[in-house]
């Protein structure tokens, strides 16, 4: 199926969906290069599939995720990586997602920062890195440089700290996953033209402060 991967309302490039594999299977017309997601290579404004498959696919709910048949039951789909696609690959660590060329959607009327999902689904959406970057920021993407320590975040509380108390059970994460993550966030944006050394130092800064508090909860 032919979709249009939309960061937020700006269309960024069409794209084919194969509806068995969920894997995209090919890449039209770009429309923005500049919002291609971060860490996906370029080669004349064109985004390299591959990469663009393993970030698509790493937007996915692992089948491990407990409760995921469930989920699965609830939006009708008959494979977990055929959820993705079922979501429209929203997610709320970013405004990325995928809109159907046959039949448009709006932004404002499936989002899930605005729009309610049940708490068993989102449970099981969302459930994996969100302490740590479900912040609905999308890395601060429409912030100056100064104001990424500033924004407040989305969309439960207005602050990280806020929003992890949330969060009852830390057992699944662990902490030595976390270590040097900004260095590897670095280098994933070190990939991109888009973005200057004075963001990129930013928003190694601030994801190393997330982690350093979130870090602080998982040792309580």
């Amino acid at each position: 199926m032919d979709y249009i991967l939309t960061h937020r309302k700006t269309a960024v490039a069409e794209i084919e969906i194969d509806d068995e594999t969920a894997a995209i299977s090919k890449i039209g017309a770009v429309f923005a290069p500049e919002q291609i997601p971060v860490g996906i290579s370029l080669n004349n404004n064109r985004p390299n599939r591959g990469d663009l498959n393993d970030w698509w696919h790493g937007r996915g709910i692992p089948a491990s995720r407990q409760n995921i048949r469930r989920a699965m039951g609830y939006l009708g789909v008959s494979s977990a990586g055929k959820l993705i696609i079922k979501c429209f690959g929203l997610s709320l660590s970013d405004q990325y997602w995928v809109n159907p060329i046959t039949n448009p959607l709006v932004w404002e009327n499936i989002n899930f920062f605005d729009n309610p999902f049940s708490e068993d689904v989102g449970n099981i959406l969302f459930g994996g890195l969100a302490p740590l970057f479900d912040n609905g920021s999308s890395f601060w993407y429409d912030q100056t440089v100064p104001n990424v320590f500033k924004a407040k975040s989305q969309p439960f509380f207005d602050t990280h700290e806020e929003q992890i108390k949330l969060v009852k059970d830390f057992s699944w994460l662990c902490p030595a996953d976390l270590k040097g993550i900004d260095e590897e966030f670095n280098e994933l944006l070190r990939k991109s033209s888009f973005i200057d050394n004075a963001r990129r130092d930013a928003l190694c800064f601030a994801l190393r402060r997330r982690a350093e508090r979130l870090l602080g909860y998982t040792c309580v």
